[in-house]
């Protein structure tokens, strides 16, 4: 076992607790057991939803590394991308049912995929509105907390604000403090001033946490 271990990933000692070890370390830890009691199949269900780009990039070299020993991997993923980069055949599955299976080279583009994955075609292509900005409704400038850092955006009327981001980025946080608090920071626009009464009431506007 050490000596797998130390082949996937030498910075991981034996006598670390896996309790504080990553995510991506912990991943490592379970291929390691596998690989170490001769698993002829491993299966990583969705092992990216969690860990940074650049444990992904480690994680991928380890796949990659496996299949080099000829231990099959069965990759579980929606992110398409992902797919593309690591499989050599893919199979679809749609409501508990098998779709198909193909080589990855006899598969034309991303759109070929997702018609197999919901049934139809889709157009990825997106083509921004033509129009003038929309009035704004919440500004923030220079927001920092204990897990926010200078954070500045506005928020326009009629359009979605979308937060993303890796493991713990901060958006629950967010979104507490928009409903939560008051401060110099964050301004609500058309005429209202919330004034938070309570934990569940901001007056006004309420942005939804």
């Amino acid at each position: 076992m050490i000596g797998v271990m130390n082949s996937l990933e030498p910075s991981i000692k034996p006598d670390e607790l896996v309790s504080t070890l990553s995510v991506a370390k912990k991943q490592i830890v379970e291929i390691a057991k596998a690989v170490a009691s001769e698993s002829d199949i491993i299966i990583m269900d969705e092992p990216t939803a969690a860990i940074s780009e650049s444990e992904i990039a480690r994680l991928f070299a380890i796949i990659r590394s496996l299949r080099e020993k000829n231990v099959t991997v069965i990759y579980i993923s929606h992110r398409l991308d992902e797919i593309f980069e690591l499989g050599d055949y893919v199979t679809v599955m749609r409501d508990g049912k098998h779709i198909g299976t193909k080589p990855i080279a006899q598969i034309q583009d991303r759109s070929e995929l997702i018609k197999m994955m919901i049934g139809k075609a889709v157009f990825e292509q997106y083509t921004p509105r033509e129009s003038e900005c929309p009035d704004t409704i919440l500004q923030v400038k220079h927001l920092s907390n204990y897990k926010l850092n200078d954070l500045s955006f506005d928020v326009h009327a009629g359009r979605s604000s979308v937060f993303t981001g890796w493991w713990a980025p901060g958006k629950p946080e967010l979104a507490r403090y928009l409903r939560c608090r008051r401060n110099t920071k964050v301004t609500f626009f058309q005429g209202r001033s919330p004034a938070c009464a309570g934990q569940d009431d901001c007056g006004g506007h309420r942005p939804g946490a």
